[in-house]
């Protein structure tokens, strides 16, 4: 392909050290710029790569290649700029992996494949561990980003050489570090430099999450990446299975293969992205685990590593789901009978964390089946049985269908303020029932959650509530309408859940001087995280949310002002964050609100205003009545209730 850009340069460099760029030889074109062959003059044997980028972020790039000095990247000849081009001369390579590994499969058996691919992806472990080491990850790791040794075609063989090259002896090289980034500071602070070398001992970087922000290749980039996390080595990691697996099958994700060693090699690849999905932020990854995981391709198994993880995680189990009845008793009633079971392991425990304080840990072990119940927190005691404590076990996530789980997690926090109650049932009609009876004891809902294929809703007696409605729209028009309507009689909406075919919404009048002073709402197929941005920015914080899968996707948000927060966070994720959680609690935030959407957790955590010492417990569990109940008994109020994923 011939370039028609006249302001690209045909010499490159002073005379001393000048380069011929080949306009007829594209080799690769991307989003700021193109990648020409060429040699060096006088000496034609010398064969060059001339990347031009039209932005200033190329010396980012520069500084890393001579960073990594040849290493596991293409060596440097020479940098400069060329009228708009940012310049840089280095060696010439081959084509890709992507198109390497389709010309093998085009060509040789499957286990040929299979064997080479092996032996490539322990390589481009190695690679990554060389940057790892140096303080950096890569950021884009896919596989257009490696790339095979250059070979000189033979006469009348331009593209056939690709199928030549045996990777069992070839090392792979890594381009197009643009998007590389620090994960290590300087032991001064700040992020890494060239400066720091391989034995720096800065601190790892802080931790963040930015919806909306995201950078890479979408078809690539890890969960963690999608959800707006600060990148990590884990990351790379990550994006690197998905790459082996493109390599094997030529397309994401892994189905359909054939061979009698599929089921194998599939399941140490899901070890590999097992481990790296449970990889904390700041940890050191092991590399070598990782490395028995890529060597597949002479059926050599993990035996000692995978004891070695069954050890740390548990056994690979799912427990059943049991059937849903009604619960129509009396009084404060509780589920009529357990909720969703999941899969065994996210097991029960209570994370106890004093804002301001010294976090807490306390085992309960609460994973129990029980009978219907019902209790208050006002002292009455709860009818039923429970039954005898499941032994809890944690479990390995593996990234397949059978594997996803979901429990509940009941939010609770010190001070109990006032009486407390729930009530739950298998149908919004029950619900309704107990809800007109407990507003005629002077308890209001503070929460609604139609999840878990249970309609439930939690009471407090708030003295800043006077009046309170709750209903049931079926449509987002109708419920806008709702909204609308309810606002103009001076109320404004304090819960919000969804089910199957509607949406549960309940608005409140406040007693004089209690309300807020404005409230706003966004409708949205997806997380509206720029208009959350926004509104963060007037002192608006969110005060409730939903989310429905099914029949429509949509987000709906409402954003209050005049809750007593300082600041707030949104954290999505595919299960419970928990060393996230943890960060934020240090920082002084409680979590408010808790939904699942699409199969992800949404987790709003609120900082309060002043000095406020508030301890929060968060409990995932199958019984969430009897969770309820020990918050009371420990003097604690219900904050929310979500039934989300755990695996």
């Amino acid at each position: 392909m011939a370039a028609t850009d006249d302001s690209i340069p045909a010499l490159i460099g002073p005379k001393s050290n000048q380069y011929v760029l080949d306009r007829t030889q594209l080799l690769g074109d991307g989003h700021s710029g193109q990648v020409y062959a060429g040699w060096k003059v006088n000496d034609t044997d010398v064969q060059v790569a001339i990347k031009l980028d039209k932005t200033s972020g190329a010396k980012h790039e520069w500084a890393m290649l001579k960073k990594m000095e040849g290493r596991g990247v293409p060596r440097v000849h020479l940098t400069c700029v060329s009228g708009k081009w940012h310049v840089c001369v280095m060696d010439r390579l081959g084509p890709t992996l992507a198109t390497w590994a389709d010309a093998m499969r085009y060509k040789h058996a499957h286990t040929f494949v299979r064997e080479q691919v092996s032996a490539v992806s322990r390589k481009l472990l190695r690679l990554l561990q060389g940057l790892h080491e140096k303080g950096d990850i890569h950021g884009d790791v896919k596989p257009e980003n490696f790339l095979v040794p250059y070979r000189p075609a033979a006469d009348g063989q331009a593209t056939a050489t690709v199928g030549t090259i045996d990777m069992r002896q070839d090392d792979p090289v890594m381009v197009d570090l643009g998007f590389s980034s620090a994960w290590r500071k300087r032991p001064g602070g700040g992020e890494d430099c060239e400066e720091c070398g391989e034995g720096s001992s800065g601190a790892h970087i802080d931790y963040s999450q930015a919806l909306g922000q995201f950078h890479g290749t979408t078809r690539y980039a890890s969960l963690h990446c999608h959800a707006g996390r600060t990148l990590a080595r884990r990351d790379d990691l990550e994006s690197l299975a998905y790459t082996v697996l493109y390599l094997l099958q030529g397309r994401l994700p892994w189905q359909g293969q054939e061979g009698a060693d599929k089921e194998q090699r599939d399941q140490k690849m899901r070890y590999l992205l097992t481990y790296v999905r449970q990889l904390p932020f700041h940890e050191e990854p092991d590399y070598e685990f990782l490395d028995h995981c890529l060597n597949f391709g002479g059926y050599n198994y993990i035996g000692p590593w995978l004891a070695r993880l069954k050890a740390i995680s548990g056994p690979f189990t799912t427990d059943g789901v049991p059937a849903q009845h009604d619960d129509d008793g009396g009084g404060c009633t509780g589920a009529g009978a357990d909720a969703p079971a999941a899969a065994a392991g996210a097991g029960a425990g209570d994370v106890v964390h004093a804002v301001g304080g010294k976090r807490k840990r306390v085992a309960r072990g609460e994973d129990a089946e029980g009978d219907e119940g019902e209790g208050g927190a006002d002292g009455s005691d709860g009818a039923g049985a429970d039954g005898a404590p499941v032994a809890k076990r944690v479990r390995i996530e593996l990234p397949q269908e059978a594997a996803r789980a979901f429990m509940w997690f009941v939010i609770s926090v010190n001070p109990l303020e006032g009486r407390e109650a729930f009530s739950s049932h298998t149908t919004y009609h029950n619900l309704i029932t107990k809800v007109n009876e407990f507003w005629k004891q002077g308890l209001w809902i503070k929460h609604i959650c139609f999840d878990g294929s249970l309609y439930t809703a939690l009471f407090n007696s708030n003295q800043k509530y006077a009046q309170q409605t709750v209903s049931h729209q079926t449509s987002l028009e109708d419920l806008k309408r709702f909204i609308k309507e309810y606002w103009n009689k001076g109320y404004y909406v304090t819960s919000l859940a969804r089910d199957a075919v509607g949406w549960g919404i309940v608005v409140t009048k406040f007693q004089p001087y209690h309300a807020y002073y404005k409230q706003s709402y966004c409708v949205s197929c997806m997380i509206p995280i720029n208009w959350i941005k926004q509104k963060w920015q007037r002192d608006f914080f969110i005060t409730c949310c939903a989310f429905s899968d099914e029949p429509q996707l949509a987000s709906v948000v409402i954003m209050s002002k005049g809750e007593p927060y300082s600041s707030q966070k949104v954290e999505v994720d595919f299960k419970y964050p928990s060393e996230v959680i943890h960060k934020h609690w240090d920082a002084g935030y409680i979590i408010t609100n808790v939904a699942s959407w699409q199969d992800q957790n949404v987790f709003v955590l609120s900082k309060p205003k002043g000095s406020t010492f508030l301890t929060q417990v968060s409990t995932r569990t199958r019984d969430y009545k009897k969770e309820i109940k020990s918050a009371w008994d420990n003097n604690r109020s219900m904050a929310t209730l979500g039934f989300c994923r755990v695996t």
